[in-house]
């Protein structure tokens, strides 16, 4: 008998934290499901993703999902306190010991791309809605700051450059317990590294399928944010399923939908960073600028609209960016942060169904409600028609910035190649890399292969956003340029060597030109002599006269032929 499917509440978030594994980076891997585990998931997912997508490719639908470890409950504990810097200042927020340890379950799964890559994908699970109902006014709002923290541990931002040699931990200060009598805490990273290496050997021992190391499989990135710092590189989805956080950013009145702007106004914004001008004046001599209990009474003292409306705005706001300092906006920067991805029209508002954001690094969507989330909760920890647009936009996103690593490595090299005058070579390169462009990278990129607008519509803006498509762009035309620059030092090559040889050739028939005088002299000379010599002693004018036209005629045709030959060679 089936188990009973867990109902999805309300106020829960759902973070998926996906690393990519590049086909160069696994072993052999055998056709087909080698556990049951990985063919119970497939058979409850995979017919939700084949009705939003069409994957298949040759008749055939080379992706699978694989299952790993079991669902388990973990304990996520914040640091007491919560630091951030942002221009220039620096930041914190004391957390209650109360308020530290969250609650989070968590699912992890793999799923393989047509080319025999992976992305390995762990599911958290986290029902906020109790932490944020127990918040007393006044006190520090510890659910959103949690809620932040989780997206600075994929992707730290906002914080001292300098603390980046402590390591990602150090930065966002979370550990983990498994189960909350647990008293061994570890460091985040530390807890993923274990996860994954406990995933691989399930993987080995029951499909056969052969991985590296973590450090290995996953490419260290260099973080834009905190030059200095490398980072796993990763993707993120968070599904919110919130219907007052949906109501918010598309708000509804009286059954009709209004503008987000009338929800915003700048008069009731405008505080924010005053209060916290105000603070940074009061502690200019700490190192920090304390956001304490008399900040937060005053953040909720602001009249008009409900404060924790405001609040809840302002934090959406800096989530949808990966921003910590959010109470420090005005309505402007609100509103900018709130534009979604999806819906950008008002018949895509009209139909209500989620709002999606992104930024270069997670894709977030709100639902006020989700049936597939029902289905998808319990096998992959997230809806699976979201999950889908996330890992298939991550599969691009890296197919693209390989093949734009390499394409621009062969361009420095045909470069060189240019330089030295070595056309044929650089043209045969050219040629190469588009081969090699095909088999590796076009052939198994995903054509936006959504059946419906909604899903395709975000699919395409998500590519937009990470630069998928203006780097195939930037790489391919660097590469025709190239190849048109070849083309054309080439040509003039060829036009100089030919211009080089028909001077050769006109030399060579002046030279031939001058022989042919000489002996036209030579010749006319001898004559003169052999008729001098003999007209004296001939009786017979006649043959005299025959001996001497003879020789003459022949020695002026022969420059009367040169000419004529030089003439037909210059034409």
């Amino acid at each position: 008998m089936a188990a009973a499917r867990s109902v999805a509440e309300d106020r829960t978030l759902y973070w998926t934290l996906s690393f990519y594994l590049p086909r160069s980076r696994i072993g052999a891997v055998p056709d087909g499901f080698q556990c049951d585990r990985s063919l119970a998931l497939s058979q409850a997912i995979d017919p939700l993703f084949n009705d939003i997508a069409d994957r298949s490719r040759q008749q055939k639908v080379p992706d699978r999902l694989y299952c790993a470890g079991p669902a388990e409950t973990l304990v996520f504990a914040m640091p007491d306190l919560v630091e951030w810097m942002t221009e220039g200042s620096a930041f914190a927020v004391r957390i209650e010991p109360e308020r530290r340890n969250r609650d989070i379950s968590l699912r992890r799964f793999w799923y393989r791309y047509p080319d025999g890559a992976f992305s390995w994908n762990l599911g958290f699970e986290y029902r906020y809605g109790p932490d944020l109902a127990a918040e007393r006014a006044g006190t520090v709002p510890a659910t959103y700051y949690f809620l932040s923290l989780l997206q600075k541990l994929a992707w730290p931002k906002e914080f001292d450059p300098a603390r980046g040699a402590e390591g990602l931990d150090a930065l966002a200060g979370l550990t983990v317990m498994r189960g909350a009598g647990d008293a061994q805490a570890v460091p985040f990273w530390d807890f993923v590294a274990g996860c994954y290496h406990a995933d691989r050997d399930l993987l080995e021992t029951d499909c056969a399928i052969g991985l590296p190391a973590f450090d290995d499989a996953v490419e260290k990135v260099p973080s834009i944010e905190m030059p200095g710092l490398t980072v796993p590189a990763n993707r993120s989805s968070f599904y919110f399923h919130d219907r007052r956080f949906f109501e918010l950013i598309e708000p509804v009145e009286k059954g009709v939908l209004v503008k987000r702007r009338t929800r915003v106004p700048d008069a009731e914004f405008r505080a924010y960073p005053e209060l916290i001008a105000q603070q940074k004046a009061a502690q200019s001599s700490s190192p920090h600028v304390l956001l304490g209990a008399d900040y937060w009474r005053s953040v909720r003292r602001l009249r008009s609209r409900p404060a924790e409306t405001r609040l809840a705005y302002l934090f959406l706001a800096g989530f949808s960016q990966n921003i910590i300092d959010f109470t420090n906006q005005e309505a402007s920067e609100v509103l900018d942060s709130l534009d979604p991805i999806y819906p950008k029209s008002d018949e895509q508002e009209e139909e209500g169904f989620f709002v999606r954001f992104a930024n270069p690094r997670a894709m977030i969507t709100f639902v006020p409600r989700s049936r597939t989330l029902e289905v998808g909760n319990d096998h992959i920890g997230t809806c699976p028609y979201a999950f889908l647009i996330h890992a298939l936009a991550m599969h691009n996103e890296a197919l693209t910035r390989e093949q734009e690593d390499e394409t621009f490595r062969a361009i420095d090299e045909i470069q060189a190649k240019i330089g030295s005058g070595r056309f044929a070579e650089a043209e045969a390169q050219i040629n190469a890399v588009r081969r090699d462009a095909f088999e590796k990278y076009e052939r198994h990129r995903y054509r936006n292969p959504f059946r419906y607008d909604t899903e395709r519509d975000v699919f395409e803006e998500l590519e937009l956003l990470r630069g998928t498509s203006r780097l195939k762009e930037a790489y391919q035309g660097a590469l025709a340029a190239l190849e048109e620059d070849v083309r054309d030092l080439h040509r003039r090559q060829r036009d100089k060597d030919d211009e080089h040889a028909q001077t050769q050739e006109r030399l060579l028939n002046l030279l031939f030109g001058i022989l042919g005088v000489s002996g036209v002299i030579q010749v006319v000379f001898q004559v003169e002599q052999f008729a001098h010599d003999r007209i004296s002693n001939w009786q017979n004018w006649t043959f005299a006269i025959l001996s001497l036209a003879t020789p003459v005629a022949m020695a002026l045709a022969l420059p009367v032929a040169i000419a004529w030959y030089v003439r037909r060679r210059t034409r």
